[in-house]
């Protein structure tokens, strides 16, 4: 069975649209979509949760 990369963040991103962590990052949902295809680097990994967290807390920007 193939393994899923970054099933952290797809498991993070339920209840939550990709578009919507894309704009807090700054980048667009097609480049997002792209990154999640391979294992991200740890230190992009934290900004993606740290992101979906600012969204679990009701912020609506990404510094």
């Amino acid at each position: 069975m193939k393994k899923i990369p970054n099933i952290d963040i797809h498991t993070a991103l339920i209840g939550y649209k990709k578009y919507e962590v894309a704009e807090l990052l700054g980048i667009t949902e097609f480049t997002f979509s792209r990154w999640l295809r391979k294992e991200l680097k740890p230190e992009q990994k934290l900004m993606i949760l740290d992101a979906i967290k600012k969204m679990s807390l009701g912020e609506t920007f990404y510094e």
